[in-house]
């Protein structure tokens, strides 16, 4: 652990500094966020398909099943035929990336190292850079041990390491923002702070330098404005992420960049003159980012009054409600749906027609599942919902009689209104009517 712990001091002692859209801001200290690895934990409940197979004194290789851990036996490491598993297990460290993973039999021991390989993907490699991960082995009585990789490939996007026994498998980030993956609202915002684990064991971490020259961090939003702002924090290492009004098109990164300025001697010589040129070169030591999913809400509100397909001059009312939850890249998600029972506001006036509504659902009647379709126009200026049309039962009728001259309304009729819905989502409430199969709909847009 000394070698990771090298490691996050070289990068932790950065001179720091924010970036607006358009300003970059600049600190001459440094306040990064430690976390303390722990020495033991309890182990981690299974969370995924357990795989197994059988391994012999030649030697083999074995994959999780979902691809991440590889585990390759030389020849010789096992003295006769053993069946090796791998068993997805939940992770209960700090920094740890993603799920852990049990390796059994439990405290076998190899006669020859067993290489381990993590297979990382580039959403991974952009929280944290390969070469600032490390690996964690947990024994049977929870006691966590921390190395790092003895080798990585930006190829095959892969890091390389070597067991003489089992135990849990755990691969972690020594540095990563804090969050690194956050849900957020539209118009709102938080704190980004850089986050360093700790070893266990180790007294305390070396004392950070006030300054380095020629060091600093570039914080930003990737896309540009439109995805949001970043404004300097009050910490002297952080950052706050402001979300944009509306929604964006496509995923949401806030990104901070370490970078690193040296100063190159040029000899140069004319006829005339010999000396010496200073060229500055900024290199990127590290890159982090912090994946956010922006989502917007309202609350939409249907009212419907008039005829529909009633006779006589009969009218009716009907109501529906539902929250809705917008993002920009899948589908809507619908909560708190209410559909009131319809009511009749005018008897029919020709005898002997009568309508009842009990147990009828009435001409608006809002189900997340007939949802068909839906769009934001981008930039953002309308969202449109689109309902598959339904059989509904608008209301019950008797108008058996002597005198009878029309034909009344069947029972079922395929009536349903209020099918498409359109609205602006800029955090404004809206309403507007119309009409539709002889219904005056008025439609309530509220931000929540």
């Amino acid at each position: 652990m000394k070698k990771i712990l090298l490691l996050l001091i070289q990068f932790a002692v950065l001179s720091a500094s924010a970036q607006t859209d358009t300003t970059e801001l600049q600190t001459d200290s440094v306040e990064v966020q430690i976390i303390a690895l722990p020495d033991s934990t309890a182990i981690g409940t299974p969370d995924g398909k357990l795989v197994s197979k059988e391994i012999g004194p030649a030697g083999g290789k074995i994959v999780s099943e979902d691809g991440r851990v590889e585990l390759n036996f030389p020849e010789g490491a096992l003295s006769a035929n053993t069946t090796i598993s791998i068993q997805p297990i939940v992770n209960l460290i700090p920094n740890g990336n993603g799920k852990a993973y049990r390796f059994e039999p439990s405290g076998i021991q190899f006669n020859k190292p067993v290489q381990i390989i993590f297979h990382y993907t580039d959403e991974e490699a952009e929280t944290c850079p390969p070469e600032l991960k490390f690996m964690a082995l947990q024994d049977d009585k929870g006691k966590w041990e921390y190395m790092g990789y003895s080798d990585w490939d930006s190829t095959t996007k892969s890091l390389k390491g070597f067991i003489s026994h089992f135990s849990a498998f755990l691969d972690g980030n020594e540095m990563e923002l804090s969050p690194t993956d956050k849900t957020a609202k539209v118009g709102e915002s938080f704190p980004l702070s850089l986050t360093v684990v700790g070893a266990p064991g180790e007294d305390e971490l070396p004392p950070l330098p006030v300054s380095i020259s020629g060091r600093k961090t570039v914080w930003s939003v990737a896309g540009g404005a439109k995805f949001g702002s970043i404004r300097r924090g009050t910490t002297q290492y952080s950052a706050t992420y402001v979300a944009p009004n509306y929604l964006p098109k496509g995923n949401t990164k806030v990104v901070l960049k370490v970078n690193q300025t040296t100063i190159r001697e040029v000899v140069q010589r004319s006829k005339n003159w010999r000396g010496v040129t200073l060229i500055p070169t900024t290199t990127t030591l590290a890159t982090f980012t912090c994946n956010i999913n922006l989502y917007d809400e309202y609350k939409i509100d249907i009212n419907a009054e008039g005829k529909s397909v009633l006779e006589c001059g009969a009218e009716l009312s009907d109501k529906s409600s539902f929250e809705i939850i917008l993002y920009p890249d899948k589908k809507p998600e619908f909560g708190n749906i209410k559909n009131e029972p319809p009511t009749l506001t005018k008897k029919p006036n020709c005898k002997p027609l009568q309508y009842t509504t009990d147990g009828c659902p009435g001409p608006v009647d809002v189900q997340s599942s007939s949802l068909m379709g839906w769009g934001i126009t981008y930039p953002p200026t309308e969202v449109t919902l689109q309902f598959r049309s339904v059989i509904l039962k608008i209301v019950n009728y008797t108008d058996k009689g002597p005198n009878e001259l029309h034909d009344f309304p069947h029972t079922d009729i395929d009536a349903s209104i209020a099918n498409k819905i359109k609205f602006k989502p800029d955090r404004t409430s809206q309403t507007y009517t119309l009409t539709e199969s002889k219904c005056n709909l008025g439609i309530t847009i509220t931000p929540l």
